[in-house]
């Protein structure tokens, strides 16, 4: 068997994401551990962003044990919370403005009947009633799904052929089944099921 080349990454921008609804714990350094060896080793960019989007759980205490944890375990960042960087905000709460102007682009393209004024012109709504509309009306049919896995299947298989160390032949892409779900004794019906064979 003759080797095979590897790929170097170079500078790869990696970054650590922990939302601040809890203390610093364990996974989080696990990940933030992994992310900061690879930007190190490969010449990249180790980045924080703090995913304070749950309004209700976030907490300042929470996002200070973080960013005080990172630094005591001596993993500092390259750019992000505290520091800055090209790609801010780095506080995902400070970019809602940016995520808003997508929510009315793309509440305008949809196909739904939307709330008129007495002119029948379409009301300018906040965002979260635009979120809202848009959450009820979209409707995610079977063949939808089919197609998107089908199209994601495609993508991983071109991508496992991309170095030609595997012949094409060799690839299978099985079309999924749909099954009813099966009637369990004092149980609602479920699309699931596990088994061990």
């Amino acid at each position: 068997m003759t080797p095979t080349k590897q790929k170097t990454i170079k500078n790869p921008r990696v970054r650590i994401a922990p939302s601040p609804t809890g203390y610093f714990h364990i996974g989080t350094a696990r990940t933030a551990l992994f992310n900061y060896l690879v930007a190190k080793k490969y010449g990249g960019t180790f980045i924080l962003r703090i995913e304070d989007t749950d309004k209700e759980r976030s907490k300042p205490e929470y996002e200070r044990d973080i960013i005080e944890s990172l630094k005591w375990l001596n993993l500092l960042w390259d750019e992000g919370v505290e520091i800055g960087g090209s790609y801010g905000p780095y506080r995902q709460s400070e970019r809602l403005e940016k995520y808003e102007k997508y929510l009315k682009m793309a509440y305008k393209e949809e196909k739904f009947p939307k709330p008129r004024n007495v002119l029948g012109i379409a009301k300018d709504l906040p965002a979260a009633e635009m979120e809202k509309l848009m959450l009820t009306h979209i409707e995610v049919k079977e063949s939808d799904l089919r197609s998107l896995a089908s199209q994601r299947a495609m993508q991983v298989k071109e991508t496992i052929l991309k170095p030609g160390q595997v012949e094409p032949e060799r690839i299978f892409i099985v079309e999924p089944k749909s099954l009813a779900p099966e009637k369990k004794e004092k149980l609602k019906d479920s699309r699931v099921d596990f088994r061990i064979k």
